[in-house]
């Protein structure tokens, strides 16, 4: 069962990706999406320099040549599954110069890289489509990620908030009309479970953070309500705005990702 889900994902993400070759880099490098997530991305990686770095579940290669580019005296690494993920990526390298970027075709259950050998390893909207009731699960890719990790290395990962109401609700009426979500399966996580896998896996420092609370709505704008849809992102981001200069804790509660960081012990 879980090889047959394993290929049927494998065959949609190649799909998926090849759809978007035509796509310009600037679109894929700085939608507002991609720069939130990677600003959350960036600062719980640090601002240490000289490490070597990976991405699981690269897709485009965004992030990993976003990295490449603000840490030049890093290697970084992507992997993913699919060929025409790793074409988008390697252009959008070349597009921005990022010379310390390299990317691979690996299975992220069975990383080709020895034990101990990367400072930081992240994925960002990729653990949340392997369910548990698999062999090829969310906890087992977090556990090969942990396996490269060296001692005192970080380890990240973000995933869709059970508690943005947006792409919940979303996704819980999809399933009451009998209708296919658009990527197939997809958990959504709290902060206190995903941080629970981390520190089963021997993590400790755990933090966790958030992002975009508004992208849930703006998603939906072309669809039949889009103007409402847009409404309702624009007071989300207002919300958001507004408590960047209180307390700060609207994204990290209420954002369209959770990302959770760890040190390996």
């Amino acid at each position: 069962m879980s090889e047959t889900l394993h290929e049927r994902q494998e065959i949609f993400w190649e799909a998926y990706w090849g759809e978007m070759s035509g796509a310009l880099p600037r679109e894929i490098l700085y939608s507002r999406f991609t720069q939130e997530a990677y600003q959350c991305l960036k600062n719980l990686l640090g601002a240490r320099t000289n490490r070597r770095i990976l991405e699981v579940g690269c897709g485009t290669g965004r992030f990993t040549c976003l990295t490449a580019r603000d840490f030049p005296s890093s290697s970084v690494i992507g992997v993913d599954i699919t060929a025409s993920s790793l074409r988008l990526a390697k252009a959008l390298r070349d597009c921005i110069g990022a010379s310390n970027a390299a990317f691979i075709r690996a299975d992220q259950f069975r990383l080709p890289f020895r034990d101990a050998c990367f400072d930081a390893v992240f994925s960002e909207g990729v653990i949340e489509h392997f369910p548990l009731e698999n062999e090829r699960n969310y906890i087992a890719m977090l556990k090969e990620m942990t396996r490269v990790i060296r001692r005192g290395g970080t380890l990240i990962a973000a995933v869709p908030n059970i508690f943005c109401i947006s792409h919940t609700c979303y996704k819980w009426c999809l399933a009451l009309r009998g209708v296919r979500y658009e990527y197939g399966y997809e958990k959504s996580f709290t902060r206190s479970e995903l941080s629970s896998v981390f520190s089963a896996l021997g993590m400790r420092d755990i933090e966790d953070s958030g992002f975009y609370p508004a992208h849930g709505f703006y998603r939906l704008e072309a669809g039949r309500f889009g103007a409402l849809f847009h409404c309702l992102g624009a007071a989300c981001d207002a919300i958001h705005a507004a408590d960047n200069r209180l307390t700060g804790r609207f994204a990290h509660a209420f954002g369209y990702e959770i990302v959770v960081k760890g040190m390996k012990h």
